[in-house]
């Protein structure tokens, strides 16, 4: 596909609310509070392969192993959903993209959110030849790729200096099979073009018409943690704005954007990113207080 037809297809791409690992995957993983300066805070849980059925853990789960901290609200929560239906969420905006709140929790001064969001359509352009605008772009001083160059030799990449990096990044992101098609198209033409579609839930996100960056603290905190595990997306906001502490029910907004982020690199060590304006769309979400299912 020519990176006209895909800059046609997805009107560009947003800066990504989820920014690149920077370290192999065997890295222990924390959650991260989200705050001034981060277009995100997210981890990745590899403990299992696609979303949560029954009898496996959910969002919730894996949240509550990783913040041992608040264990008393996560038990409340998944005592609360243990009924709970997964809800479909509609984005007129957005046809390709699909969410569904499979997990919701409120008690008054936290709330939780299990999400399975995700594009119906997500196959990697892999070998893209960037046009002259895409190349300008790619080429930015912006986008050039800074960051220091894996040295771990578990990797075993033999690209040279951001190159690397960027194959990293790559082998992170992509299948076993799609990342060989990298490697083979560097083999045959010594530089490679990748775009991949990305689903977020953006900066700013309501509660009963506050934005939480309105709870940022001294110390940065937005009162805003994410999670990213393999049964979907986890949300926690504490603390709340004011209007929506001990309320009957609150209605959470959230901003789903989509885009794509363009990776490029070559034999000669030059490695590239770019992220452009994306779509967007609404979602709004309500959760009655402590909600039994």
């Amino acid at each position: 596909m020519s990176s006209k037809k895909l800059l046609d297809a997805f009107n560009y791409v947003d800066d990504k609310y989820l920014q690149m690992e920077e370290a192999p995957r065997k890295k222990p993983l924390n959650l991260r509070k989200k705050g001034v300066g981060l277009l995100a805070a997210a981890i990745i849980v590899s403990l299992l392969t696609g979303t949560a059925i029954a009898g496996l853990p959910t969002v919730f789960d894996y949240m509550k192993e990783l913040d041992p901290e608040d264990q008393t609200v996560y038990q409340e929560a998944l005592e609360a959903n243990q009924n709970w239906e997964p809800e479909p969420v509609e984005l007129p905006g957005l046809k390709d993209i699909s969410l569904v709140v499979s997990q919701k929790y409120y008690n008054g001064e936290t709330i939780l959110l299990g999400l399975d969001l995700k594009a119906l359509e997500n196959e990697p352009a892999i070998g893209l030849e960037p046009d002259d605008l895409l190349m300008k772009e790619l080429r930015c001083d912006t986008n050039r790729i800074q960051a220091k160059v894996y040295e771990d030799e578990d990797w075993d990449i033999p690209y040279p200096r951001y190159a690397r990096y960027i194959a990293a990044q790559l082998r992170h992101e992509l299948t076993a099979e799609q990342y060989q098609k990298v490697t083979e198209y560097m083999e045959h033409t010594g530089h490679c073009c990748v775009a991949i579609r990305d689903v977020y839930v953006g900066d700013h996100i309501q509660v009963n018409g506050t934005d939480m960056m309105s709870t940022i603290d001294m110390n940065g905190d937005a009162g805003r943690t994410d999670a990213a595990t393999s049964a979907g997306e986890g949300i926690r906001l504490n603390p709340l704005p004011k209007s929506a502490r001990n309320q009957d029910s609150v209605t959470v907004t959230l901003d789903i954007k989509t885009g794509l982020t363009y990776y490029y690199l070559d034999m000669e060590g030059h490695g590239f990113t770019y992220y452009g304006p994306s779509e967007s769309e609404t979602a709004e979400i309500t959760i009655p207080r402590g909600e039994i299912q």
